[in-house]
């Protein structure tokens, strides 16, 4: 299973491949040729419209487009985390949203 963060994600897919480690690189690769699936956590979204709009980043159509580009490769998924607070523990749900249609 793989897991992608917020900057590799930008890093992969607005073409600044040198900042990613080989073994990311690889890892992107392989899910552009559709031998893996990378799931991207729904903060991760969250995180780069706000980096966008800070102008702490640009992205060439703004992150509409971008985010809709992303999400319509057949080997990326994105996963929705809801965090419920239960006397005074945290239990973590994770629901899969597959946006993704094959």
């Amino acid at each position: 299973m793989y897991v992608t963060d917020t900057h590799p994600l930008i890093w992969y897919f607005t073409g600044k491949h040198s900042s990613l480690s080989p073994k990311v690189l690889s890892a992107f690769q392989k899910a552009e040729n559709a031998e893996i699936v990378i799931y991207i956590p729904s903060v991760v979204f969250w995180e780069i419209a706000l980096l966008e709009k800070r102008g702490r980043i640009v992205l060439k159509d703004g992150f509409e487009k971008w985010s809709r580009r992303i999400l319509s490769k057949a080997v990326l998924q994105l996963f929705i985390w809801k965090l419920k607070l239960l006397q005074n523990r945290s239990a973590a749900t994770l629901t899969t949203i597959r946006l993704i249609m094959r």
